[in-house]
This record gives structure tokens, sequence and C-alpha cells, in this order.
């Protein structure tokens, strides 16, 4: 196994690069051996101390055991290696204070300032009591979100911006960061949520050959209709200055893919802002409640229109 490292900038990061290299020789003893630990006994001097104060040593401490620690096959000690190691150049990322790291796409929602708008007053027209995010990234918006003061919940699933996202966000006590899968998280989590509650989805965690976006919707659907869900890079259907994401067939973010999601009623929105008057990475978005009465509070909002 060979691991590449980037030559060490600051101390934090030769700090990494030497745990790196110390796994990469503890894989290499190892490779074939299981992993036993042995505990050491103290010193002669320090047992001798406890004689000439006729003092007796702790019990095992002159014949220490040994003990078969639990080992890890080789495909999962690499897999745990490489998370161990992502976690540490996501922190090595956070104390950086590399501003393109912190703000990757410009600010919150990709720099959009009429989505920012539309989302705020979103926010207070439907009178929303908590947002839950899926597909944290750098944490840009959730930083954004947390800044209303409402609970915010947030899930990722990659090891190196969740560690990021995680130091980011720490000075949020009302932000709640979880690593993991968006659809087993949004399952577990709504099961026991608060029906009652109005809450804010935005849906983020699509990337490349992953697509929950579809389960998600499913789960939400299913289990919190009282709820707004704002969906990002999204098909505005007559707007082609906004782009949005396509994987393939029935893998791209259309009213289409939602239509074939077998999903009961809802009510949609687009952005009534022409992409050419919006600002940052002008990605498409939509807008989505199953509740007759949120949607009615939603058309109140002329930054959002009827489809």
């Amino acid at each position: 196994m060979r691991i590449e490292v980037a030559k060490p900038a600051t101390r934090l990061a030769r700090a990494v690069r030497s745990r790196v290299i110390r796994a990469e020789a503890v894989h290499r003893a190892e490779s074939n051996h299981h992993l036993i630990r042995i505990s050491k006994p103290p010193r002669a001097p320090y047992i001798a101390r406890f004689k000439r104060s006729a003092v007796k040593a702790p019990a095992g401490w002159a014949n220490p055991p040994i003990r078969a620690m639990p080992s890890a096959t080789g495909p999962d000690r690499m897999q745990n290696l490489r998370k161990n190691i992502r976690t540490l150049i996501g922190i090595a990322d956070h104390k950086s204070r590399d501003h393109r790291k912190f703000y990757p796409w410009g600010f919150a929602m990709n720099g959009q300032t009429s989505r920012l708008e539309a989302v705020r007053q979103m926010i207070f027209a439907a009178e929303i009591a908590r947002i839950i995010e899926t597909g944290t990234y750098r944490g840009t918006t959730t930083e954004w979100f947390a800044q209303f003061g409402l609970p915010v919940e947030t899930v990722e699933t990659d090891e190196r911006v969740f560690a990021f996202s995680k130091a980011r966000l720490s000075r949020f006590p009302n932000v709640a960061i979880h690593l993991g899968s968006s659809v087993p998280f949004l399952r577990s989590r709504l099961a026991d949520a608060n029906i009652n509650d109005r809450v804010l989805f935005y849906l983020d965690a699509h990337w490349e050959n992953s697509l929950p976006l579809r389960e998600e919707l499913q789960i939400i659907f299913t289990h919190h209709p009282n709820s707004v869900i704002v969906i990002d890079d999204f098909q505005v259907r007559d707007d082609n200055g906004y782009h949005y994401d396509d994987y393939g067939p029935d893998r791209a973010l259309t009213l289409d893919y939602v239509e074939r999601s077998n999903l009961p009623a809802y009510h949609a929105f687009y952005p009534a802002t022409p992409s050419e008057q919006e600002t940052g990475a002008r990605s498409g978005w939509i807008v989505l409640t199953p509740d007759p009465a949120i949607a009615e509070r939603l058309r109140t909002i002329p930054l959002l229109r009827t489809i």
C-alpha cells in the first residue's frame, strides 16, 4: 500500500503526515498477523520501592497478561485507515483557514442572492420550526441556516468534509451534524419527529454516483408531509440559464424524475427570478410541499412562481 501525502506546510500537516507514515508501517508489519498487545510491567526500581515500603504491588504487575486485541480483516483495516486519514485532512483543512475551502461556491446556496432571500421568506411565511439538510459538504449553507436560531440538523457521508464542517459549526449550539447516508438518517430521524413541527428540508446529498433524492422524497412525504422541501441543482424547465444535475437515464434532477417517484399530491414552485438576474453559480432549484395550507402561504412570496 502506498499513500501519497502532500508536502506538509503547517505543524498540523506534519502531524498528519507522521500519522500516515506510522499507519503504513503498522499495516506492513501486521499484514499477515493478528495484533497482539502486551501490557508492560513497571520498571524494576518501581517494584523495588514497593518491597522496601512493605506494600504489595498490584496483582498482575509482575506477570502481566497477554491480551489478544480484535483484528480487522485486510479490506476493513484499509477502509478504516482511509477514513482516519480523510478525517485528519478535514481537520487540517479547517485549521488552514483557506477562504476557498470555507466558501467553495462563493457563499451559501451557491452564492445565489435571490434564492437566499426566497428561502428566508419561506422560513417566516411557513412558520418553519426546524431545518433538516442532506449533504452538508463544507457547511456553508448550514452556517447560514444556523443564524436563524432554529434547530438545524445536517448529514454528510464524506469523512473529510464532515470533519471540516463539524469544526466549523461547533460554535452553533443549535446545529447537530451527523456522519452517514441521508436515507437511513431521514428514516430514523423522522420516525420519532413531532408531526406538528413544520420542517424545511434542504436536499443536496446528490453527487455523481449517489442519487438518493427519490428515496429522500418518499420518506419525507410518508412521515412528515407538514413540510417545505427545497431541492438544489434542479432543472428549471423554461429557463436554460439555470444548470442542473444530470447523471443519465432516470437520473436527471427534473420534474419528470419527481413525477415518476410515486409521491402523493404536492404543490411545486420554481424561482421567479430569471437566471440572468441571479448571482453566483446559477444552479436551478425547486420547492415542493404536500401541504395545501403551506402552499397557500408560499404563493404570497413574489420570488416563487407556481408550476
